[in-house]
């Protein structure tokens, strides 16, 4: 074989690259049968309330953790953490942020009424 017999390997420009910065394929619609797409769409759903809860349940956490550390480590998440990660979850339809200063403020009125 010969420096130039290159049609059995793949090379760069061969590749077909397609990046998607946020959302969903709109291609693929057309490419599933409806029956295939239904079944996603009910997988998604149930895939979005269990993370959903899941997300909460580690706020939560995390906020008793800082409750339980009192002043000694501070925050664990800071606001810029919590504010990048808002587009990459706005598919589940919360705000991060938001979520995250509610179990604070919760967690210091409970701790304020215990005392």
């Amino acid at each position: 074989s010969s420096p130039d017999d290159t049609n059995n390997s793949t090379t760069t420009s061969d590749v077909r690259l397609v990046h998607h910065s946020l959302g969903r394929r709109s291609h693929l619609e057309t490419e599933l049968s409806t029956k295939i797409l239904k079944q996603i769409e009910r997988l998604t759903r149930v895939d979005v309330m269990i993370y959903k809860q899941a997300l909460e349940q580690f706020l939560k956490e995390v906020v008793w953790m800082e409750e339980e550390q009192g002043q000694a480590y501070g925050r664990f998440l800071c606001d810029s953490v919590l504010l990048d990660m808002e587009p990459k979850l706005a598919y589940l339809d919360i705000n991060v942020t938001h979520t995250y200063h509610d179990l604070q403020k919760r967690a210091s009125r409970e701790q304020r009424k215990n005392k």
